[in-house]
């Protein structure tokens, strides 16, 4: 045993444990509390193991409804750009026409 209280389990011996607890099964003192507080502690681990599930599960479908709307939001930016290329199309094809117009008017008139 190291004596700075060094080593396994912050310096105690764990048959030191295992022999008082043993003794204290054998007394018929403290056998109950240890496995009251051992039950407890299981529960409490199971209820944080379900939590740490739960939030789990919840930060998934987070992620899974974020990606979902990251891609609905570049379907529409798509469809934004493509209707703005066909809008930049038509201006042109109207320029073109007003052009074409504007040299005629300005034949007829000289």
């Amino acid at each position: 045993r190291d004596p700075a209280g060094g080593g396994r389990e912050g310096g105690r011996d764990p048959r030191r444990k295992a022999v008082a607890v043993s003794t204290a099964s054998v007394e018929g003192r403290g056998g109950g509390e240890m496995n009251d507080a051992d039950d407890e502690n299981s529960r409490k681990s199971a209820a944080d193991a379900a939590a740490a599930k739960k939030a789990e599960a919840k930060a998934v479908e987070e992620a899974r409804m974020a990606d979902d709307k990251r891609r609905d939001a570049e379907e529409e930016a798509s469809k934004l750009r493509a209707e703005l290329e066909e809008s930049k199309r038509t201006i042109e094809r109207w320029e073109k026409v007003n052009q074409k117009l504007a040299r005629k008017l300005k034949k007829k008139t000289t």
